[in-house]
């Protein structure tokens, strides 16, 4: 969750609106949300991507929206 924190905060400092969900939850069902809360894009953390690379994916929301169909 550190990891989340950390990106949210530094997108806030450049002015983009963020929020982090819990990795836990399902993409099946976000799209309410994201369309109800404006939300384009993802910022997407794992772990092995951090440790190893230290970098995280962006993808466009309504890309991951089409893959779900």
């Amino acid at each position: 969750m550190l990891f989340r924190m950390q990106i949210a905060m530094l997108l806030w400092g450049l002015g983009i609106n963020a929020r982090y969900l819990d990795p836990e939850l399902l993409l099946e069902g976000l799209d309410d949300y994201f369309a109800q809360q404006n939300i384009q894009w993802m910022v997407i953390v794992q772990n092995h991507m951090m440790r190893e690379k230290q970098q995280v994916k962006i993808q466009a929301v309504t890309t991951i929206l089409m893959l779900m169909w």
